[in-house]
């Protein structure tokens, strides 16, 4: 017979918190989306949960028909939407838009749009969430209530290349470099994209559907962590990683040198979307601890049956961050009204706060958008 002594395997170390992990889980149960949850410092994930899953013990006495039978379920249990989901950001890039348009001096903190319920592309209209408009907004207040009218006008001014720029330099549309397999890229588009993919110019009404994170942008639920992340430390893109080994080994990967404006321009904003009584994230208030965030709805399917991601992205706490995470929920009412509250169990878990209920009008559920 040939063979090898057994010997003692390698001790692997995760960075998950079980706590932390089952809350995760707990709020995707009976839906499609994702949840993860990442240390700033140091991009140790504390919670990734994928719906719909599997349990793992199903395998020890799995058959081939077993197997067969989860390979071949449509809901994709076996697909980590956490790091191979690929969606439209929707608003939650809207930060991107903003500094771009802040670092090329397209914009400063005060620059204002007045926005009335729609933008005009020659005979196109893009529609802001709130049919009534917004009025007069400055960048902060435009994040807070998540204005697609504001930042239309914003991206317009910037242009796309600045835009496309700022978001590959955070890290959107490539790789974060975790330590797991099956990560996908994403796409950031721009100008030579869409002349080799469609044969055909960038127009105007690209520009916009990326400036309010439509269109052919494609992310992950990981990249977009690291970017919020990145936002919540001024700067440091982190390699995120689940296991420690070696305990030392070097996670930060650069850092993102944006003037200081620029960084508390969009803290004030993301503060505001959670923390003010027009902020479109205000379901993810938690007692105890100043979150902030941005909500994000993003349209997908056929045209007569149209249905929306709901996204949340945030960090705590705001003043000195620790912990960012990334809420995201398919077939969602919107962002605000379905992964905000999500997001407020998860923030309330990992800081071990008691969750502070938001009295919101009724009127109010199905037009809060992000």
């Amino acid at each position: 017979i040939i063979g090898w002594e057994p010997r003692e395997g390698y001790p692997v170390v995760l960075t998950i918190d079980s706590e932390v992990q089952k809350t995760a889980e707990q709020m995707l149960e009976g839906e499609k989306g994702a949840i993860a949850v990442m240390d700033v410092r140091n991009g140790d994930i504390i919670a990734m949960a994928s719906s719909p899953s599997f349990d793992p013990n199903d395998f020890v006495k799995g058959t081939a028909n077993f197997i067969q039978s989860l390979m071949g379920d449509n809901s994709h249990p076996l697909y980590n939407r956490v790091i191979s989901g690929l969606y439209p950001p929707g608003s939650t890039f809207k930060p991107v838009v903003a500094m771009a348009a802040l670092e090329n001096g397209t914009a400063t903190p005060d620059t204002s749009f007045s926005c009335n319920g729609a933008f005009c592309l020659g005979s196109t209209r893009f529609l802001c969430w709130r049919k009534q408009g917004h009025g007069t907004l400055s960048v902060a207040g435009a994040l807070e209530q998540s204005c697609n009218v504001f930042f239309c006008n914003l991206g317009m001014a910037c242009g796309p290349d600045d835009i496309s720029k700022t978001a590959k330099l955070c890290g959107l549309g490539s790789l974060t470099g975790i330590d797991l397999p099956g990560e996908k890229e994403g796409l950031i588009p721009d100008k030579e994209w869409k002349k080799k993919a469609m044969k055909d110019n960038w127009r105007g009404g690209d520009t916009c559907n990326i400036s309010i994170g439509q269109g052919a942008l494609l992310v992950t639920p990981l990249q977009m962590l690291v970017f919020t992340s990145a936002i919540a430390s001024n700067g440091k893109v982190v390699k995120p990683r689940i296991s420690i080994d070696p305990p030392s080994s070097e996670t930060v990967l650069r850092h993102i040198k944006f003037s200081p404006k620029t960084w508390s321009t969009v803290h004030e904003g993301m503060e505001r979307v959670v923390n003010s009584p027009n902020g479109t994230g205000k379901r993810a208030q938690i007692g105890g601890v100043t979150v902030a965030g941005k909500t994000g709805t993003a349209e997908y399917g056929p045209k007569d049956a149209r249905r929306k991601y709901g996204w949340m992205i945030a960090y705590a706490p705001a003043e000195k961050p620790e912990y960012a995470a990334v809420v995201i929920v398919e077939n969602a009412v919107s962002g605000g009204v379905t992964a905000a509250p999500r997001m407020k169990e998860i923030m309330a878990k990992v800081f071990g706060k008691n969750v502070l209920e938001i009295k919101t009008m009724e009127d109010e559920t199905l037009e809060i958008d992000g």
